[in-house]
């Protein structure tokens, strides 16, 4: 049976995502932002105009080339590999109906990996995605709820915080990275190894 594998460059929804609103939420002047599906660069240009130090990341060459054109910093990669940015070098990263095609294609994990490891210790991951309604958007299948944006986040090394409406299909979860690795990874590592208890049988 073939795989459907969900196409994430060269679309955008910024017209359907009241972008002011959601950049003035996920991050102050002066604070660095990285926006990962970052497009023509439409959330970008907000940041700047808010006196936030913004770059973008996008794996589609003629959205990044529309960006650059609009004065945007852009870099072309893909955010479920490692990116060219330092270790710990954002205060706060955006992704704006992304996440859902990360999962639709089995690279969530890698993906938070990913944003864990550029994202400052106590920094703010803001994601944005779309109601599970037949509204405009992606096929209803493939929507997040917002219970499942924060059980995947959380399970990634996030402590969900507040939900906003941020449009008339769409919503808007800060998150803030933990300081502690998951759970899952933290109980690899101390658990001991299993002794047996079974006693060797009588000769």
């Amino acid at each position: 049976m073939p795989v459907h594998h969900h196409e994430h460059g060269g679309r955008s929804s910024a017209e359907l995502v009241d972008i002011p609103k959601t950049i003035s939420l996920l991050a102050r002047p002066g604070q660095s932002l990285l926006d990962i599906g970052c497009g023509p660069g439409d959330y970008l240009t907000e940041a700047k105009k808010q006196g936030i130090a913004a770059i973008g990341l996008d794996i589609h060459g003629p959205s990044l080339a529309a960006a650059r054109g609009r004065g945007c910093e852009v870099i072309e990669a893909d955010a479920t590999e490692k990116v060219p940015l330092p270790t710990a070098s954002q205060e706060t990263i955006l992704l704006a109906n992304v996440l859902h095609g990360f999962v639709a294609n089995g690279q969530a994990q890698q993906a938070f990996r990913e944003i864990r490891r550029v994202l400052k210790t106590n920094g703010t991951l803001g994601i944005v995605e779309f109601y599970k309604t037949d509204e405009p958007g992606p096929p209803r299948s493939v929507r997040l709820t917002v219970a499942g944006v924060k059980l995947l986040a959380g399970r990634n090394g996030f402590t969900p915080g507040t939900t906003t409406r941020v449009g008339a299909h769409n919503y808007l979860v800060l998150l803030q990275k933990n300081a502690r690795p998951t759970l899952r990874a933290a109980s690899k590592r101390k658990s001991p190894p299993r002794r047996s208890s079974r006693r060797p049988a009588n000769q």
